[in-house]
Parts: structure tokens; sequence; C-alpha cells
């Protein structure tokens, strides 16, 4: 092209030698360097030059095909370096068109007399050249969308196949873990029962209290993992269902001479084992010291248990009866198991004794929360 702008016109000659020789020393470059980002700078930079040079200053030629120039470097631009790029380039060009269509195209098309075949023939030349690059990106552009679809949908089979792997080592899992939980509630009901046997064979009242209790203890940790096997999810247990069942276990094994009513409520839907199996505990030795000390002066006893979530890491337990009973002198183990307990559980707790009944307020940590917090930093 270079060559027929010469015969045709020598003016235009260095442009396009200029523009021949740049492709050269780009092509020498990416051959012995490889370094292609800079070689897009240097292209990009270096055309838009010569274009921009080409439409200020040659009056000679009226300048069609110029404007496509423009907008193959803009895109030439964007698929190499980038849509800022691009973005740039395409506004430079877009400031020098229009700086020529206001300032120059009149005085560039009074002084053009016509074309001589040889402009005619490279002019066409050089509009085949523009749309063969812009047809080349344009088809490698929608090569790589093609070629990111079959990636897009391979990478899809592969992450179903994958999640289907993983779909059933969970529920491999799930149902291990189930069985888990139901032999060891089996197990300790097993101790349970054998517990029983020898309280029937023990004649001191003060030691089958005891035992009965132990038994009750034991029971508040076979219904946790009765209740972990029937859930769907195995890291959590419903709140105001356990704690229901919970307590009346604990009264129905009393022989009560009142009516004794037990109503939970929660804010808490659900809450791990690593916080209700002490929780459980020691709602236990509450109820029971209720249904041994509270009501011996009331006709109709009362149990209220609360549990609210007051914020994402802290639970707030609220127990209370309506009896009028005194605590025992002393310590006792009840009420060291529930110091004990609480202090596991990283919390506090107060007693309010009234002649109303007495309230404990527990402010408690959710162990299971900081359990989920570790897990996911590693």
């Amino acid at each position: 092209m270079a060559l027929t702008f010469t015969i045709a016109d020598a003016k235009g000659y260095v442009y396009y030698s200029l523009g021949f020789l740049v492709s050269f020393v780009t092509l020498l470059w990416l051959k012995f360097k490889y370094q292609y980002k800079y070689v897009a700078y240097f292209l990009s930079i270096t055309g838009l030059a010569l274009v921009s040079c080409s439409v200020m200053l040659d009056r000679t030629a009226l300048h069609i095909i110029d404007p496509l120039w423009f907008v193959t470097i803009s895109i030439y631009g964007y698929f190499t370096i980038g849509k800022t790029y691009g973005n740039i380039l395409l506004s430079i060009s877009t400031v020098f068109m229009m700086i020529y269509a206001v300032f120059l195209l009149n005085d560039n098309v009074v002084s053009i007399h016509g074309y001589t075949l040889g402009q005619k023939i490279a002019m066409a030349s050089e509009f085949l050249i523009c749309l063969f690059i812009v047809g080349y990106f344009i088809g490698h552009f929608l090569d790589s969308i093609k070629h990111a679809e079959q990636q897009v949908k391979l990478s899809n089979v592969n992450l179903q196949k994958q999640n289907d792997i993983i779909s059933d080592s969970n529920d491999e899992k799930t149902i291990l873990l189930q069985e888990i939980h139901h032999r060891v509630k089996n197990n300790l009901q097993v101790i349970v029962s054998l517990l029983r046997i020898q309280a029937s064979e023990i004649s001191s009242p003060e030691a089958q209290v005891n035992f009965h209790e132990a038994i009750n203890r034991i029971m508040s940790m076979a219904l946790i993992h009765q209740r972990m096997y029937e859930e769907k999810n195995l890291s959590a247990l419903n709140v105001e269902d356990y704690f229901n069942t919970l307590l009346k276990d604990v009264m129905y094994s009393y022989d009560l001479h009142v009516n004794v009513s037990i109503s939970v409520t929660s804010t808490l839907s659900k809450i791990g084992l690593k916080t209700v199996v002490p929780l459980g505990l020691m709602m236990t030795e509450l109820v029971t010291n209720s249904l041994k000390h509270a009501f011996t002066e009331v006709e109709e006893g009362e149990i209220k248990l609360a549990i609210f979530d007051e914020d994402y890491k802290s639970i707030q337990v609220v127990y209370s009866d309506n009896g009028v009973w005194k605590a025992p002198s002393g310590s006792s183990f009840g009420m060291e198991l529930i110091d004990t307990l609480t202090e596991q559980l990283d919390g506090k707790y107060d007693r309010i004794i009234s002649k109303e009944g007495t309230v404990y307020q527990f402010q408690i940590a959710n162990l299971d929360v900081d359990s989920e917090i570790e897990s996911s930093k590693l």
C-alpha cells in the first residue's frame, strides 16, 4: 500500500512508510522479546499518532478511511490492554475527528480536485485492510465468548459432579451420625435401667433420691441424642421442643401432690451441642429443686423457662417458679453443679427469692457460635 501511494501521491508516502516501519518493528519485538503488553502500548500510541498527524496535516487527501483507522486502533486497545485504555484511545480519536470535521474539512474538500486511479486503488486497499483487522478482532472476540461458554459449561458439569459427590458423602455422614446418636441414646438408657434396678435394691431413702437425681441427669443427655437422631440438622436442636420435653420428663419422674404446669418460650430457634448439654443439665437441676422444695405450700405449681438470644454470641436464660421454699443451708451438689456448668458456659447468674417465687437469671455464652467462628478461620 505504501508503494501504491508513492506512485499515486508522493505526499502520503511518509505516513504509510512509517506505518509499515512500525508494524515491522513490532513484529521483530514480539519475535525476540515476547513483551506483548509493551508492544500493544507502542503500537497503539504510534498508530494513533500517525493517523492523527495525517488528519491534521495532510490537506491533499480526503480522510475517508481515517475514522475507520481510529476505530481499529481503539478496538485493538480494548482487546490487548483493557477497557480503560481503549476508552482513552477512543476519546482521543473522537476529539481529533471532531476538530477535523469542524475546522479542517471544508478546506480539505476544496483543495482536492479528484482522485487518480492509483489513489482509488490505494484507498480501497486501505479500506479492505481496516475491515480485515476489525473483522479479525470481532471473530477473535466471538471465539473467546464461545470458548468461555464452553469452559463455563464444563465447569458447571464438573461442579455438579462434585456437588453430587459431596451430597452423597454428606448423606452417608448424616446417616452415620444419626446412628451414633441412636446408639449413644440406647447406651444411656441401658445405664438408666441399671441404675433403676440398683436403686430398687437400696433401702436408704437418701441414696434412692441421689440415684433418682443421677438418672434424671443421664436422661437429660439421652434426650439430646434422641432429638439429634430425629433431627435433619445434626448440628442444632429445636430449643422449645427439647426443653419442653426435658422439663416434663423430669416432672413425670416425681410423684407430685399438686398440679404443676410447665411453659417454655424462646426467641432462639436452634441451639448447638456444646451449649445445650451443660444448659440441659442446669435446667434438670433447677426443675428438680423446684419439684422437691417449691410446691409444698401452693395448690397450683407453675414453672416457666424463657430463652433469649441477646446477640450473636450471648444467650439469656430466665427460669422461674411460683413456689415458696427456702433453699437448703450450706452447699449442695445440685447448686455446685449449677455453678460449675455456668462457669463452663462462660456465664453468670442471679437468684431472686421472693413471696411470688424464685427466679434464676443466667447470662451465658453461645459456645457453638465461637466454634463456628474458629472453623471459618481455619
